[in-house]
């Protein structure tokens, strides 16, 4: 009999301690779920490929050079879209990190992205991003803590927001109904205008920015915007624990 764990690969940023700064709310979520985590990082990105599934985690924005400009960008150079919406970028993890989602949907490989991770996929499947939530899309939904104009690195606890859901969906029927508020710390977004061919946006905020999408038909493909890994927001993270569950319950079938 096979009792071997099911190898979640989570994806980490370059900078020195990422792991042990911010991967523990996601090993210990996989860990949970009776995965086996595994950090994929920048240094060494082919133990992926010893991994059953993957989780892209959240982290620092998506170089703008890396999908398509919005019409009202079209003019701007990445130095100007980088300096007029404040965008931190970690080229390192983008280099090895966008690859592996591509191939990831190539393969059918199960994968899950939180945050950075929803966006990556969104990238590699041929979206867009809204640099900058506030200026491209408003206030109307607080989706990041702001301190007299410096952005909170660990708010505690993350304001939370609503949102809304088809049932019928990937998302909808792993959730179930009655999961009307997640925690919210993202600077940049994705509306229906940025969503790539083929992805369906699953949920939504108020102001049209996507809280979850997902891609029909693969063996299992979701990603959140927010934050379930979270353990200071002990009521999101318990709600939304079903997530890291039927990643790990799909790697083990893989």
């Amino acid at each position: 009999m096979n009792t071997r764990r099911p190898r979640i690969g989570i994806t980490s940023g370059s900078a020195p301690g990422w792991v042990n700064a911010y991967g523990t709310d996601y090993r210990m979520a996989v860990e949970e779920a009776g995965g086996e985590a595994i950090f994929i990082t920048p240094a060494d990105p082919s133990v992926a490929d010893d991994c059953d599934a993957l989780l892209f985690a959240g982290g620092m924005d998506v170089h703008p050079s890396l999908y398509p400009r919005r019409p009202v960008d079209v003019d701007l150079s990445d130095e100007e879209i980088i300096g007029r919406y404040e965008v931190l970028v970690d080229s390192r993890r983008d280099a090895y990190e966008l690859p592996l989602a591509r191939r990831a949907l190539q393969e059918e490989r199960p994968v899950l992205g939180i945050c950075r991770g929803f966006q990556i996929l969104n990238v590699a499947a041929g979206g867009s991003l809204v640099p900058d939530i506030q200026q491209g899309v408003g206030d109307l939904v607080v989706h990041r803590v702001l301190t007299d104009g410096s952005k909170v690195e660990d708010p505690d606890p993350c304001p939370l927001h609503a949102i809304q859901y088809e049932p019928d969906t990937l998302f909808g029927r792993l959730v179930g109904p009655g999961a009307t508020q997640v925690n919210t710390y993202h600077h940049q977004g994705v509306t229906d205008a940025e969503l790539a061919p083929g992805l369906r946006a699953a949920a939504y905020a108020r102001d049209g920015i996507i809280e979850a999408l997902e891609l029909p038909d693969h063996r299992f493909c979701l990603a959140v915007q927010f934050h379930p890994e979270r353990r200071k927001d002990a009521e999101v993270h318990r709600r939304f624990s079903s997530l890291f569950a039927a990643l790990v319950e799909a790697a083990a079938k893989r």
